[in-house]
């Protein structure tokens, strides 16, 4: 009897710790969304599946097919930026009613024809880049993502306004909490129990992105302790879950 209430207790405490955990990692993403205008995007399903592959990099991600509909929405945006993603026959008629909004970060062209769209670039200086295939959109994405969280990172550090020195304080602070991190992470239990709660911790985490359940279900089959850098190194769930809970700075 009282191992099944110790059961109990265990996957009770486990359950709020996922939560608690997987609302603090969206709540980190909260400062970005990625916006696609296209009102010739071809079916729901081609809708769908496009949306899945772009929730691989951020979760937040809005799709229009009406002019009006996303102009409303992105002046609607108050407290994140903007990652836009038009084609290249609507830029001029969509940009020329948010470029200069402050909300809107960056600006990424997606085309059939890149030679007749590359005048953009020196049009509207958001821009980021034009392109015709969807993986290296994907991929120019992921990296202005990583370089955004960079630059919040880098720019909270003078929130005070102590611009002309390093806050030594902050440094100090930073490097104590990876110091107990390092500790604490190398002295977790490595048994089977661990390893379900982090799988089952990614599955409700990445539960409506199809392409990250497909990598949690393979790791879950096939994963080997001396697989661990390969994992890691993939850039996926692992990679991202990572790196977002190291920028919560949170031992909890």
């Amino acid at each position: 009897m009282a191992e099944a209430v110790e059961s109990i207790n265990r996957r009770r405490n486990n359950y709020e710790f996922n939560h608690s955990l997987i609302e603090r990692l969206r709540q980190s993403q909260n400062n970005l969304k990625l916006i696609w205008f296209d009102p010739n995007i071809r079916s729901k399903e081609d809708m769908k599946t496009k949306k899945e592959e772009l929730r691989v990099i951020n979760e937040h991600v809005n799709i229009f097919s009406d002019l009006d509909e996303c102009i409303k929405f992105i002046k609607s945006v108050k407290n994140e930026k903007i990652f836009l993603i038009t084609s290249g026959t609507q830029a001029p008629e969509i940009l020329s009613q948010v470029l200069d909004l402050s909300q809107v970060d960056s600006i990424f062209i997606f085309c059939m024809l890149k030679d007749r769209h590359e005048y953009l670039l020196t049009k509207y200086n958001k821009i980021v880049g034009i392109y015709t295939e969807f993986d290296d959109l994907c991929k120019t994405i992921e990296d202005e993502f990583d370089f955004f969280n960079k630059r919040i990172e880098t720019f909270s550090s003078f929130e005070k306004g102590e611009q002309s020195t390093k806050d030594l304080s902050k440094e100090s602070s930073t490097f104590l909490w990876y110091q107990i991190f390092n500790y604490i992470i190398t002295r977790l239990p490595r048994n089977q129990q661990a390893k379900e709660q982090m799988i089952q911790l990614c599955k409700d985490y990445y539960c409506r992105n199809r392409e990250e359940m497909k990598n949690i279900v393979e790791f879950e089959q096939t994963y080997r302790s001396e697989n661990a850098i390969y994992w890691y190194s993939k850039k996926s769930f692992l990679y991202k879950i990572g790196n977002k809970v190291l920028r919560t700075e949170s031992i909890e």
